[in-house]
């Protein structure tokens, strides 16, 4: 008996890819990764099929509300085959792996119309989507050992171009995504603005909380998209140490990494009185 049926084989190897891509592409393009890798045309086909199917989904918990997530295994290998490189830490190389993605697509074809499969080609369908799913769980893992249930921080910066990279600093994994001293000399009437991204492998909204002083901001972000911060300097904030503290949490989720949040960053000013030298 094999592992995977058909059916489950193609299941379990659509999610890794979109799991090893929402992850490496977000990392190597930023949170606009979508429109660099794909058309508009392939987003608004998918656009129609979300259209097409979420009546049909009554009770689902998990909200599929995003474009991506009716992609289809051919046009995932597309994808792939034309954006590689962010892909090859998990998926090796890709002469080899997209050699498999490929006899998977043919196999899958034959299954499409209604032609059955040998016992040997239904292994070889079960066997490629257990390799996929183990090199890409064992990849994801690597970068957050608590596995892609929990969201996490891609990037947190400020107008002045400072930012907080959990990836290079090797705290993806964890409660704290990362700090920066950003060496900067705040007074009080300026305006700084943030732009702070996270990815979710359930495809929850994100909230996020800005905290600096007396002030308390929130905001949510989709799947993929920016959450973006306006902080006013006030005089509540002098001070030499003055961290702006971030924290995500999923919406809506029962569990969290940590206290009621996922993850959290910050990065730390000076704020000084204007007539302080």
């Amino acid at each position: 008996m094999v592992t995977f049926e058909p059916s489950q084989a193609l299941t379990t190897l659509e999610s890794a890819m979109r799991q090893v891509m929402r992850s490496a592409y977000s990392a190597a393009y930023g949170p606009d990764w979508l429109e660099k890798v794909t058309s508009q045309e392939q987003r608004d086909r998918w656009s129609r099929r979300r259209d097409d199917e979420t009546p049909k989904r009554h009770g689902v918990v998990r909200r599929l509300s995003v474009e991506f997530d009716f992609s289809e295994l051919w046009e995932l290998i597309d994808i792939a085959g034309k954006h590689w490189e962010p892909l090859s830490t998990a998926l090796g190389k890709r002469a080899s792996t997209m050699r498999l993605l490929e006899v998977f697509e043919r196999l899958r074809n034959t299954v499409g119309h209604s032609r059955s499969l040998m016992p040997f080609e239904q292994e070889l369908l079960s066997g490629i989507a257990g390799l996929i799913r183990n090199q890409v769980t064992m990849s994801l893992s690597a970068i957050d050992p608590s596995g892609e249930y929990y969201p996490r921080i891609e990037s947190i910066s400020d107008s002045f171009g400072n930012r907080i990279d959990p990836r290079r600093s090797g705290s993806a994994g964890g409660e704290i995504a990362g700090s920066a001293d950003t060496g900067l000399v705040l007074r009080p009437g300026e305006v700084v603005t943030f732009e702070c991204f996270a990815v979710d492998p359930q495809g929850r909204d994100l909230e996020w909380t800005l905290e600096v002083g007396p002030v308390r901001l929130m905001a949510t972000a989709p799947p993929g998209q920016l959450a973006k911060f306006r902080w006013d300097v006030g005089e509540g904030e002098v001070g030499e140490y003055v961290p702006v503290m971030f924290m995500m949490a999923a919406q809506g989720a029962q569990y969290h990494r940590a206290n009621g949040f996922d993850q959290r960053g910050w990065l730390e000013y000076r704020v000084r009185p204007l007539d302080h030298p």
